[in-house]
């Protein structure tokens, strides 16, 4: 896809598929020994690198306070109880909001991603609004901007249905090594499509090119947000959702 071309995002938010909120990859490293022994001991820091297993390790020894419902509720987004997730946020945010902090910023960030997640679109809209009634000044620039980049995408599902999955048996669905891009692929048939799609189980949604959603059948939105890729361009996308998609044995819709 190039990138004056329209791309199309399908809400494909596969249950158990989850990955760490985007607040923190803005993080930086450095070898000084310094740094290394403060992150150690500060879970923010722990935050902010994304070193999840050692934030864990501190939380189960943290004391029963609001401090731990924060950081406990960060980690388990990071490994995709989501719901245990919601209940820890919602309870450590009035505190964190007295007055905004950036750890206020951060647990708004999350709850947004683990409504997301859960396909509670309108939630996720009402937690970025709140987010940038005051909390998102805490947040650098470059966190700021990712941030009203997700809400812009998340306002394209308002009212959107929640997905749901079935199950006819197994899920068994042969793979292929694509040998030019080196991910792993699988053939899918999609509204009567049959084609090659890349397998990403960390990844919160599929993009196709404007021509393949023609192929596809699908009505796109009406609004459209803009998506930043691995490469720091912007593009503009629309959100469709597809009513059914079968992965072997099992059954996504909406």
């Amino acid at each position: 896809m190039t990138t004056t071309r329209w791309l199309m995002l399908f809400v494909l938010l596969l249950a158990g598929c989850s990955a760490p909120a985007k607040h923190d990859v803005s993080s930086t490293t450095t070898n000084s020994s310094e740094t290394a022994d403060q992150s150690s001991t500060n879970p923010d820091e722990l935050v902010k690198t994304l070193d999840f297993p050692r934030l864990e390790q501190m939380v189960e020894a943290m004391p029963p306070s609001n401090e731990r419902d924060y950081f406990a509720g960060i980690v388990a987004n990071s490994t995709g109880r989501i719901t245990e997730s919601i209940n820890l946020l919602n309870s450590a945010l009035p505190q964190l909001q007295r007055p905004p902090s950036r750890r206020a910023a951060i647990a708004l960030l999350t709850l947004a991603d683990d409504y997301t997640k859960s396909y509670r679109y309108n939630d996720a809209i009402a937690v970025y609004e709140q987010l940038d009634n005051g909390p998102a000044m805490q947040l650098d620039e470059a966190d700021r901007q990712d941030a009203h980049r997700d809400y812009q995408a998340t306002l394209l599902l308002k009212d959107a249905p929640p997905q749901t999955v079935s199950f006819a048996g197994p899920v068994d669905v042969p793979m292929h090594r694509n040998p030019t891009t080196g991910s792993f692929d699988v053939t899918l048939t999609v509204n009567g499509v049959t084609e090659s799609w890349v397998l990403d189980t960390g990844a919160n949604f599929t993009v196709v090119s404007s021509s393949f959603a023609q192929r596809l059948g699908v009505t796109l939105s009406h609004e459209a947000a803009q998506v930043r890729g691995g490469s720091g361009v912007q593009n503009p996308f629309h959100v469709a959702i597809l009513p059914e998609l079968r992965l072997g044995a099992a059954t996504l819709h909406n």
